[in-house]
C-alpha cells in the first residue's frame, strides 16, 4: 500500500470525492491566500483539477508550483499593482528588476534559497542594493500570501558595503 505524500502548509490540497462513481475522483485545490481570520482560501487547479489517481493529482500540484518562477510572480504582482500607482514608481521598479540576475528570475520560486538571493544582491551596485532588497521582499511576500511558498526568505538579506 502506497503512503500518500504529505503536502506543506499552504501548498494546496488533494481530496478524494466519494459517494459518486467518478472516473477521476481526486480533486486538486490550490491555496490563493488567507481570509481575515487566517484560514486558507482555495480554488480549483486550472486547467485540470480532477485526476484518476492520487499520484497524478500530486504531480499536477507539484508542476503547478514549479511553474511559478520569480519572473512570473513579478509579472503577476506588477499587473495587480499597476492600476493603483503612478507611472514613475513603475519605471523605477522595472529598472530595479532589470538589475536582478536573469538566472534567478527563471528559477522556480520554491527552489530559490537565501544563499542564491544573497549572492545576487552582492552582485548589484551598492547604491541600488537596498531598493532591490525591498523589491525582493515585496515579491516574496506576494508569493507567501498566494500560498506559493511558506516563508519570506528575502527579509534575511544583508546589504554589505563594497570594499
Amino acid at each position: 500500500m502506497n503512503k500518500k505524500k504529505k503536502l506543506p502548509n499552504g501548498f494546496g490540497q488533494i481530496s478524494k470525492i466519494t459517494g459518486k462513481n467518478l472516473k477521476k475522483p481526486y480533486r486538486v485545490m490550490i491555496s490563493v491566500g488567507k481570509d481575515d481570520s487566517g484560514k486558507n482560501i482555495s480554488r480549483l487547479l486550472k486547467p485540470v483539477a480532477y485526476f484518476c489517481t492520487y499520484e497524478e493529482a500530486y504531480a499536477a500540484l507539484i508542476n503547478y508550483h514549479k511553474a511559478y518562477t520569480l519572473n512570473k510572480i513579478y509579472s503577476e504582482w506588477l499587473q495587480k499593482i499597476s492600476c493603483d500607482i503612478d507611472e514613475t514608481p513603475l519605471v523605477n521598479m522595472s529598472f530595479l528588476w532589470s538589475m536582478i540576475n536573469t538566472d534567478l528570475k527563471a528559477l522556480p520560486i520554491n527552489e530559490v534559497t537565501e544563499n542564491i538571493l544573497q549572492e545576487n544582491i552582492n552582485n548589484i551596485k551598492y547604491v541600488y542594493r537596498s531598493r532591490c532588497k525591498i523589491l525582493l521582499i515585496t515579491l516574496f511576500k506576494y508569493a507567501t500570501e498566494n500560498g506559493l511558498i511558506s516563508k519570506n526568505i528575502a527579509v534575511h538579506l544583508n546589504i554589505k558595503e563594497e570594499q
